[in-house]
Order: C-alpha cells, then sequence, then structure tokens
C-alpha cells in the first residue's frame, strides 16, 4: 500500500520491467518421450490493471481477495502473473503482484522484484519461434538421453545399495503401519496448515 497513488507512467515502466525478466514465461510440451517440459518466453505478458473506483480503506482486504478469485493464471499459456492495482477513497494506492507459484518462487521473485525496481530485467528465456524443428527435436532427444541416463544411474544405485544391504533386510523385523484410528488428524501432533 503506497501513501499515494504512483506515477502512471512508473506504474507502466514497473510492468514493463516485470514483463521483461524471468516471469514472463511459458511451458511448452517436449517433443520426444522422457524429455522434459521446457520454459520459453510468453508472447503475451499481462497488462497493468488499474481499478477507476476508489475502495475503502477497509476494503483492502476484500479487494486483494477478489483480486486472487477472479485471476484467470495459466502459466502453460504464458498467463503466470498479473499485476493490478487500486486507490483508496483516502488517496492511498493498493498493488497487488499475484503470481503462480509455478512460475516463481520467493527468492525468483526477490530477484525478479529487484531487477525490475533497477531497471535491469533480461530474460535469458529463448522465444518459441527460436527453437521450432530439427533443433527443438535434437534438445528434446538429449534432454531425453540425460533423463533416462540418470534413471538408470539412479536404478543402479539403488540396486547395489539393495544388494550390499539383503543380509539386513532379511534379517530385520517386520513394522506394520500404525492403524488409520491412530493416526492425529488434528490438533498439535499434525503436519496440516492453513495459509
Amino acid at each position: 500500500i503506497f501513501p499515494a497513488p504512483p506515477d502512471p507512467g512508473a506504474l507502466e515502466h514497473f510492468r514493463d520491467q516485470l514483463a521483461s525478466g524471468m516471469l514472463s514465461r511459458k511451458v511448452i510440451g517436449a517433443t520426444v518421450p522422457y524429455a522434459r517440459h521446457r520454459w520459453v518466453r510468453s508472447p503475451h505478458p499481462p497488462r497493468l490493471v488499474v481499478g477507476a473506483t476508489p475502495i475503502a480503506d477497509g476494503e483492502v482486504g476484500a479487494w486483494t481477495d477478489e483480486q486472487l478469485r477472479k485471476a484467470d493464471l495459466d502459466p502453460a499459456a504464458g498467463l503466470g502473473w498479473r499485476l493490478a492495482g487500486v486507490p483508496t477513497v483516502s488517496g492511498r494506492f493498493v498493488l497487488s503482484l499475484l503470481i503462480s507459484h509455478m512460475v516463481a518462487d520467493g527468492q525468483s521473485l526477490y530477484n525478479a522484484l529487484a531487477a525490475a525496481h533497477s531497471g535491469t530485467s533480461v530474460s535469458k528465456l529463448r522465444d518459441e519461434a527460436d527453437i521450432r524443428g530439427f533443433a527443438r527435436r535434437r534438445d528434446d532427444f538429449l534432454d531425453a538421453v540425460g533423463q533416462l541416463g540418470a534413471a538408470a544411474a539412479a536404478a543402479r544405485t539403488i540396486a547395489v545399495e539393495l544388494w550390499r544391504q539383503r543380509k539386513n533386510l532379511a534379517d530385520a523385523p517386520v513394522r506394520r503401519p500404525a492403524p488409520i484410528a491412530d493416526v492425529a488428524t488434528d490438533g498439535a501432533a499434525t503436519t496440516l496448515a492453513t495459509v
């Protein structure tokens, strides 16, 4: 919440900087089995949405909740974040950046905000048009080979360790899991959280 509405040009510049950085991305599918999907630059970064009608200061929570509920984030389609603002009747300004955790974790978001603030946002992602055709299939094939190699190495490591532990495993008593009725579902003994 800003004490006064920011300059509209500054807000647009901030949005442009966010759009120029690593937050503007979309997922494209692999062309080869076992290859991973990849990120490319989003061809349509979100626009800044500023509400024209001021809200009461006591309605800021409801406004932010509304922003969350009506968000149409779709990181796979390149819509991974949304920047919205609204003035308040007391002359302040509320700015909301809603972002999918699929697009950025806390550290990535912090880095993107710092780069946008300093005007140094840059994306290292390629455009989808730059990785079409043979180059994309080649890269996906190499990724699939790497993934299969990593899976084979992990399976080998597990097999070797199981072979080494075979006597210990044969002598170990079998432990049965606790019945469902004995597992706590509320209170201090659980790991459930409401955020």
